[in-house]
């Protein structure tokens, strides 16, 4: 395994998110990155992959973009390039609702030993809904899930009103 699948997400407001995108995008392409990085005045979503032996240049640089506030980077080891090309995007809205969201009002960040409890030990009252997309639930979804019959992202708010 020659590779890394790289993915972090940062809701946190990035004040010049138009200058990060080239920023993003020249830094990447040096490294030889493949994937999908979008930016917004709301934060960062990336999905990438490098070379294994980036790795550290990566995190450095990571580092130093986000001094104050690193977000969590999750590595997959792979055994190539798990995107064709490079996308560095800005977007006005991070996760297109097409309606305000508030990030300040998010839940409880769970570790992964957190959420297995919560699942092995789940009262009767309890629901999951699995926000995935109609395509990503077939692939997988947790047990007894609630899932959305929503083709894409943007659909969930009407669902959710439903």
């Amino acid at each position: 395994m020659d590779y890394f699948a790289v993915s972090y997400y940062s809701f946190r407001p990035l004040a010049d998110p138009l200058k990060l995108v080239a920023t993003y995008q020249h830094f990447l392409e040096s490294i030889g990155a493949k994937g999908r990085i979008y930016l917004s005045e709301e934060g960062i979503n990336a999905q990438l992959s490098i070379e294994k032996r980036q790795q550290q240049v990566f995190c450095d640089w990571v580092h130093q973009l986000f001094p104050k506030n690193i977000p969590t980077i999750k590595w997959q080891a792979a055994k190539e390039h798990a995107f064709f090309k490079l996308t560095v995007k800005y977007r006005t809205q991070l996760c297109a609702f097409d309606v305000p969201v508030a990030i300040e009002n998010c839940g409880e960040r769970l570790s992964a030993q957190q959420w297995q409890q919560i699942l092995e030990n789940r009262p009767a009252n309890t629901y999951i809904l699995d926000v995935r997309n109609q395509y990503e639930s077939a692939v997988g979804h947790f047990e007894w899930a609630i899932t959305p019959n929503v083709a894409n992202f943007r659909d969930f708010p009407r669902y959710t009103e439903k």
